[in-house]
């Protein structure tokens, strides 16, 4: 069947960069409905997980760890938008064309 991909979130409240890509993850969610978003409290996730490399993205696919985002230097630091976000999705094969 389809794969299946699912983007996790590891964030941290009141912490600038995790507030800009979830503020980009939101933006994206609704056009890519066949991709899952999911939000976790890092230290809830892995304890004593550093703030230094926050935020994290993890991108499942199926049941593996397909790609790691660590911080945002991969997109454009904290001045990253939806579309830059989204470039890099495209380019790694996680989304395809937008869901009408």
């Amino acid at each position: 069947g389809e794969d299946v991909f699912v983007i996790v979130h590891m964030d941290k409240d009141d912490f600038e960069p995790c507030r800009v890509l979830q503020s980009c993850l939101e933006e994206l969610a609704p056009k890519y409905t066949e991709v899952k978003f999911v939000k976790i409290t890092s230290t809830k996730c892995i304890p004593g997980y550093p703030d230094s490399n926050l935020p994290t993205l993890i991108v499942y696919q199926n049941t593996d760890v397909a790609h790691n985002f660590v911080g945002l230097n991969r997109f454009r630091g904290n001045s990253t938008k939806a579309e830059d976000v989204e470039l890099v999705m495209r380019q790694i094969g996680v989304f395809q064309q937008p869901s009408e």
